[in-house]
């Protein structure tokens, strides 16, 4: 049964998602401002600058999916998910230490920052979105993000 605030439900988890994305495009912008640095005493000191940047980001990333985590196990409550309330569990114990931990990944093409603790939880988010918002469209599927096409049109 799907709650007649599941509108509200779906905004607050599309909200939090969204953070995480933004801080992880800061981090990305960190990332290219320290690779076109020239060597030098002064490169070396805005690379320590920027790491300490990026240490903030991350930490900002862990509290953002804490209180993700938080808000998934009661919204797995109250539509009475016990599947999904176990997965959350388990992902919350899985990354307690980790939570906002990032990496930096690359290919022949592009290159960015992830969160896999993130990672982890998006098909559940995905998931989530769908059961709230039926009438919405439906989200990419794993393989669409992995190699960047649009199979999903509908």
């Amino acid at each position: 049964m799907i709650p007649a605030n599941s509108a509200a439900i779906a905004r607050d988890i599309e909200n939090l998602c969204a953070v995480v994305q933004d801080f992880l495009n800061d981090i990305e912008r960190l990332d290219v401002a320290s690779f076109w640095l020239k060597p030098s005493k002064e490169a070396d000191d805005a690379r320590m600058d920027i790491d300490v940047e990026i240490l903030d980001y991350e930490q900002k990333i862990a509290r953002v999916l804490s209180i993700l985590g938080q808000r998934l196990a009661l919204y797995a409550d109250a539509l009475q998910l016990a599947a999904t309330r176990e997965s959350v569990t388990q992902w919350r114990k899985s990354w307690t230490d980790r939570l906002g931990k990032t990496e930096f990944w690359h290919d022949s093409e592009t290159h960015g920052r992830e969160s896999p603790a993130f990672n982890e939880i998006k098909p559940v988010l995905d998931g989530l979105l769908v059961l709230l918002q039926p009438d919405q469209k439906i989200p990419p599927t794993p393989v669409d993000r992995v190699i960047g096409i649009g199979l999903n049109t509908a």
